[in-house]
Formats: C-alpha cells, sequence, structure tokens
C-alpha cells in the first residue's frame, strides 16, 4: 500500500484485512459485508483501534446488480465473525443445500454502482472473500476492475474439483486476463491447506 491508497474489502467479516490496511498502513477503506453481526463487529474495531475515519463500513452485499434478497444464515454464523452465508442463493460454495437457521433480508450492490451512483472512490487494491456468487461479484466490477487506478487484487476461489467451481474459476480467470491482469502468486487460504486449487480453496493475486 502507498498511504494515499484505497483498499476494497469484499467480505470483510470482522474487519482483520480492513484493519491491518486502516491500522498498519494508514489507508482509507471500504469495508463490505452483509452479516449484521459482522458489521456491529467491524465498526467496534475501527473504534477501538482509533480508525473509524479511515473506514467506510457498507452493510450489504455485493453482487452484480442492485436487489434485495436473502441470505441464507446457517448456526453458525450467527455471530460475531460468522461466515458462510450467500446472498440470493440457497446453496453454499460446494452446492450444498444450507441448514439456514435464520433468513435475513438485505440489499445487494454491484461494486460499480458504488464508484458511479453513490461517489464510492475507485480503488487501488481489492480483496474478495466470499461465499458463493463470486463470478457475479466480478461481472458487476468490470468498469472498475479495468480501470488503470486498480493495481492488485486478491480473489479467494474454490477448488475446482467440482464443475459448478470450476465454471467459476475459468471465468474469472478469463475476466482478470481480459482486463489487463496477470495471476502472480498463489497461497493456501488456512496453513492446514496448500494452494493446490484442485483440492483446496485458494487466494489468487493478481497484478497489471
Amino acid at each position: 500500500f502507498q498511504e494515499t491508497d484505497v483498499f476494497l474489502d469484499i467480505g470483510s467479516n470482522i474487519g482483520v484485512f480492513t484493519l491491518y490496511a486502516a491500522v498498519i498502513k494508514g489507508v482509507e477503506v471500504i469495508a463490505c459485508d452483509p452479516l449484521p453481526f459482522n458489521h456491529v463487529a467491524l465498526c467496534r474495531n475501527a473504534s477501538i483501534n482509533g480508525v473509524a475515519h479511515r473506514i467506510s463500513a457498507i452493510c450489504a452485499a455485493i453482487s452484480d446488480a442492485p436487489s434485495t434478497s436473502t441470505i441464507f444464515v446457517p448456526q453458525n454464523a450467527e455471530t460475531y465473525g460468522g461466515a458462510g452465508v450467500t446472498f440470493g442463493e440457497s446453496y453454499d460454495n460446494y452446492q450444498r443445500e444450507i441448514d439456514a437457521k435464520v433468513r435475513l433480508k438485505t440489499i445487494g450492490v454491484s461494486v460499480d454502482e458504488l464508484i458511479e451512483r453513490y461517489a464510492v472512490p475507485v480503488p487501488n487494491h481489492i480483496k474478495m472473500d466470499i461465499d458463493g456468487i463470486q463470478e457475479k461479484v466480478i461481472r458487476g466490477a468490470e468498469n472498475t476492475i479495468k480501470n488503470p487506478a486498480v493495481r492488485s487484487a486478491m480473489l479467494e476461489l474454490q477448488p475446482i474439483n467440482e464443475a459448478h467451481n470450476k465454471a467459476v474459476y475459468d471465468e474469472i480467470m478469463g475476466t482478470m486476463e481480459r482486463l489487463g491482469f496477470r495471476l502472480e502468486k498463489v497461497a493456501a487460504t488456512t496453513p492446514n491447506m496448500t494452494p493446490d486449487h484442485t483440492k483446496h480453496p485458494t487466494n489468487n493475486f493478481f497484478v497489471r
């Protein structure tokens, strides 16, 4: 990060990446997560760390178009730090039906709309770590991603040992290349996994 950079955190959860960028690097952050529990925790963490003025916390799902739909919340996600919810879909990353304890109505918005309609600044760096609809997020961010101001992206993608995830992976890889990015590095998402994208989720780092 450079000190004047803007970081877009899609799937910010309670703010692990957001806080690093805002506290350690001092940059402006746009943090998006549709779970209200995570939104509350993120805002508290921003306040505790003295960086609330650097963070725009948006409690909404990022998708490909403006909409109102349901997020399906399993029991283990109904808490601070919850994950595994999808917006507008009742299945998880592995096409398994979610056993939803709670169904919450919320709004969805695309990255391009955030910038074009709501005057959110164009980010220099993008991180995406969400469950499901990854391809929709990228489709709704194409105008932004092709902007030369965007210099890097870290996208968590699912293992390609399942047909749906393979199609999503191929679409996103093709889109990023078409928009001028190259894949620089692939990393494991957690220490107990590997960077083998055929078997495990991976963090994929793109640069111009």
